[in-house]
């Protein structure tokens, strides 16, 4: 029991220093940053449009009231790790692209795993809920 309180314990404070480092990086990274962010993040929408088995129609992709277009990169030799970051969009009422919320990902995994893999990803969100 002692245990596991204390397992609970180092993971609230990993949890917090995480916070801490993820506002840390997005004060550092500034506008030149997000410049750059979102240059990969075009290039991304432009691989996914390029190749047939992955391109988004256009009249679904004109249906859709957001969008979240994220690049991910997974790597893993029986410990694994994936990070990326992404953009998110909603359509406001007149048709438009709202503002752009920015996020990060990450996960890690474990287990029978070996390799490299870069992901280019989109959602469509295709109503309010």
């Amino acid at each position: 029991m002692r245990q596991t309180a204390y397992y609970k314990g180092i993971l609230r404070i990993i949890a917090a220093i995480l916070s801490l480092c993820l506002l840390q990086e997005l004060h550092a990274i500034g506008e030149k940053g997000l410049k750059r962010r979102s240059e990969r993040l075009i290039r991304t929408l432009d691989d996914i449009q390029f190749e047939d088995v992955s391109k988004i129609p256009a009249n679904v992709l004109q249906s859709a009231k957001g969008i979240m277009i994220f690049r991910q990169y997974e790597a893993g030799f029986v410990l694994g790790g994936k990070g990326g970051f992404g953009i998110a969009l909603v359509r406001n009422d007149d048709g438009e692209w709202g503002s752009p919320a920015w996020f990060k990902t990450g996960e890690g995994s474990g287990g029978l795993q070996i390799g490299l893999q870069k992901l280019n990803v989109a959602f469509l969100l295709m109503n309010e809920n």
